[in-house]
């Protein structure tokens, strides 16, 4: 299925079970007060997510796993 909205970096990411998931759009508006809500209702479950602080040309390994999420919203898999 095909949206129309514009394609934006990423600017946070799902982490589940120490794990990362993938990339997801935070809320233009207030973010951090949707990362505290998302992480208090689901941390439970083993999920959260964390806002995407670094450059457009660096990735990071959040969960220390070998994946790692870059502010476009592409996720590596291990080498």
């Amino acid at each position: 299925m095909s949206s129309n909205r514009r394609a934006d970096d990423c600017d946070g990411f799902l982490v589940y079970r120490e794990h990362t998931a993938g990339p997801l759009r935070l809320p233009a508006e207030d973010p951090q007060r949707f990362i505290d809500e998302f992480n208090k209702c689901y941390q439970r479950i083993g999920m959260s997510v964390c806002e995407q602080k670094k450059s457009p040309t660096t990735s990071i390994d959040v969960a220390g796993d070998g994946w790692s999420v870059d502010s476009v919203g592409s996720v590596f898999g291990p080498n």
